[in-house]
């Protein structure tokens, strides 16, 4: 008897302590699953909040400094467009300079050489006809002498 009744006492100690600490177990399984997903949906919740502002804190510098760039951008469009202009205009002028000393150049070469090398060719052609005319002469008077 003694025995029989001292293990049932322990067998049922002891499945009365594995009900309650299953039971224990279970409740803060539970529990902990709970408090994970709620330390997980805060903390996803935070993530999005702090990407949010962030994206809107660069959104408000990025607006902010191409508002002081702004004017920048313009004066330097605006300068690069007038020198541009400027730079052709100018060349032009310079191409219609050039073509007009070309033309003076042109006219000034075209006197130049009709003026002083016209003497210069006139005798050379008639030192020319002078060596013809001796060549027609003494041919004229070979043929005088040989008859």
């Amino acid at each position: 008897g003694r025995r029989r009744l001292e293990r049932r006492r322990l067998r049922a100690a002891r499945d009365l302590q594995r009900v309650w600490r299953g039971y224990r177990e279970r409740r803060f399984y539970v529990r902990d699953i709970r408090a994970k997903r709620q330390r997980n949906a805060a903390v996803a919740l935070q993530r999005s909040t702090r990407g949010f502002l962030a994206r809107q804190h660069f959104r408000e510098k990025l607006l902010v400094r191409w508002q002081e760039k702004a004017p920048v951008l313009i004066q330097r469009c605006w300068r690069r467009h007038w020198c541009e202009s400027r730079y052709k205009k100018w060349t032009a002028a310079l191409s219609t300079l050039n073509s007009s000393a070309t033309k003076i150049q042109a006219v000034w070469r075209g006197h130049f050489y009709r003026r002083f090398l016209a003497a210069d060719v006139a005798e050379w052609l008639r030192a020319q006809n002078r060596s013809a005319d001796r060549v027609r002469l003494s041919i004229a008077l070979r043929q005088a002498h040989s008859r």
